[in-house]
């Protein structure tokens, strides 16, 4: 019950099963695997054999942009900037410090190699339809509106880089599981 009052049951959980993960790994091993490497071994040996099905399911979690974004409150000021950057009346540099009110402002609004599935739906179609240079209208960003720019797009392909996000985006989803078990046991007794 403290622990879950607590709301430490999760970390707790996540740091045994990679505790383990990686003393079954370790376990008779003359030569010691660091922790990355013994989880990414587990996870080939529970689904290296599915990675390509993995692949075909989660192709959209894999694909990866750089972009510019900048969010501001009001929407008849993110058209504004807008038009101000499709004009080259301003940098997105400049703009994205004076205006922006998110964290974006202290990178000059650049991020790079982000999943595209980490975006709401409204910005992920807003990226799928560009082209890396193009500058898109405002869209809906939660409670701010954002200007984005497409840097660079990188579709996935299955590659040992790919596999590996693959397989721990796989380890994710059985630790989300296996914590939902124990809550339910727990409630249980």
């Amino acid at each position: 019950p403290l622990l879950l009052e607590s709301n430490l049951l999760d970390k707790l959980l996540l740091a045994w099963f990679r505790h383990e993960i990686i003393h079954e790994i370790n376990h008779g091993e003359t030569l010691r695997l660091d922790d990355q490497s013994c989880l990414l071994k587990w996870c080939r040996q529970h689904w290296g054999h599915r990675l390509e099905s993995l692949y075909l399911d989660s192709k959209n979690k894999l694909d990866l942009i750089s972009y510019r974004v900048l969010n501001v409150d009001r929407l008849n000021l993110a058209h504004e900037l807008y038009y101000r950057l499709k004009a080259n009346e301003a940098t997105f540099d400049q703009l994205c410090m004076r205006y922006s009110m998110s964290s974006e402002k202290f990178n000059i609004g650049t991020f790079t190699d982000v999943s595209l599935s980490s975006f709401p739906p409204l910005m992920q179609s807003a990226f799928t339809s560009m082209q890396v240079g193009d500058l898109h209208k405002p869209v809906k960003n939660g409670q701010t509106f954002a200007v984005v720019q497409l840097l660079k797009y990188m579709p996935a392909s299955l590659d040992q880089q790919s596999e590996e996000r693959l397989l721990l985006l796989q380890l994710n989803e059985w630790q989300q599981m296996m914590i939902q078990a124990v809550r339910d046991r727990l409630k249980l007794n």
